[in-house]
């Protein structure tokens, strides 16, 4: 996220902030965000010439402030209270937004921040003072607006000393999901607590640049809206990153979700996966495993518009993938 100079009163919908949090950089000029609620500690950032902030690596839980020159002159630690919504939506908390667990972004916790979790045509301040009370009583040092995210900040420091300290937790995660990653029974529904640690082992493998780590996010959480809407940006040279996660997912699941990701996508190494989703379990019709089923058969006919025929006959679609692993030996 580049630096924006637009006004305080511009936003973006919560579910585009999850994927701008999620990304490896979110940086935005202090032009856009109004000051925490202590006015020593916003007059302490003026006082500093701040003129900028920044979060990544998200995941690590720290914000730096820079000046013009982009030195960095000071940094916390931040938590997600909330993302606020523009129009009639309002906003929605930190702890409801699932892809912030999966990617490891700190947010303050439901118990802390309580209930409800959406809150619809709430106006910015209303959003500001629920964050407010939170931060009272969390004990944080101040709220802060990151754009569209109000944060509270803790242990405010100038200068850069002690701004790595916060320890990752990537070794540790990749390990995990490596001891994971070679079931050859896979189960339907992939754990929750294998989430994080399968990000983790994606986003550290390196065959995948910053924009589909992101969207990961979204079929390991089974976001079919936000995988729809990413379709068109997987490109020729996303493929053969996506096809070696496919394989690293250890449940039928996320495996689907990412063929129903990879739907616009005809090149000719895709079709081992195209194969691989058919011996996945039968289901519903309205399932998004038949979804992607029916994905895969069509891409096997080399005619997308078939995709049609096969999610409106589930029966059709069962047989049919049958009798395509059979020609092949894999059933």
């Amino acid at each position: 996220m580049t630096d924006s100079k637009s006004s305080a009163n511009t936003t973006s919908a919560p579910s585009r902030s999850v994927a701008k949090c999620s990304g490896a950089h979110i940086n935005a000029s202090l032009l856009d965000l109004y000051g925490m609620d202590d006015g020593a500690v916003r007059a302490r950032l003026d006082a500093l010439g701040v003129v900028a902030w920044d979060t990544a690596p998200p995941e690590q839980g720290r914000i730096r402030f820079m000046d013009r020159s982009g030195s960095m002159v000071a940094h916390a630690r931040f938590r997600v209270i909330l993302s606020y919504g523009p129009g009639d939506f309002g906003y929605t908390m930190g702890w409801n937004v699932a892809a912030y667990r999966t990617a490891g972004i700190p947010f303050v916790g439901r118990e802390e921040a309580g209930e409800p979790a959406v809150v619809y045509r709430a106006l910015r301040e209303e959003a500001w003072q629920r964050g407010q009370k939170i931060v009272a009583k969390i004990g944080a040092q101040g709220a802060y607006w990151a754009a569209t995210l109000l944060l509270a900040i803790d242990d405010l420091s100038e200068g850069a000393a002690g701004a790595s300290s916060a320890p990752t937790v990537e070794e540790r995660f990749v390990e995990l999901a490596l001891a994971h990653l070679a079931a050859e029974e896979l189960p339907v529904e992939l754990d929750p607590y294998l989430k994080r640690p399968i990000y983790e082992a994606l986003r550290a493998a390196g065959q995948l640049r910053g924009e589909m780590v992101t969207i990961m996010v979204f079929v390991l959480e089974g976001d079919l809206n936000e995988i729809a809407v990413a379709q068109k940006e997987v490109t020729a040279g996303d493929v053969p990153g996506l096809i070696s996660a496919y394989w690293k997912l250890p449940a039928w699941r996320p495996r689907a979700d990412l063929i129903d990701l990879l739907k616009l996508r005809r090149e000719a190494e895709l079709e081992p996966v195209w194969l691989d989703i058919l011996r996945a379990p039968d289901g519903r019709a309205e399932d998004s495993i038949h979804m992607a089923k029916a994905v895969a058969l069509a891409r096997l006919d080399r005619d997308l518009q078939r995709w049609n025929d096969y999610w409106f006959d589930w029966q059709h679609t069962q047989r049919e993938a049958k009798r395509r692993l059979e020609a092949r030996g894999r059933a």
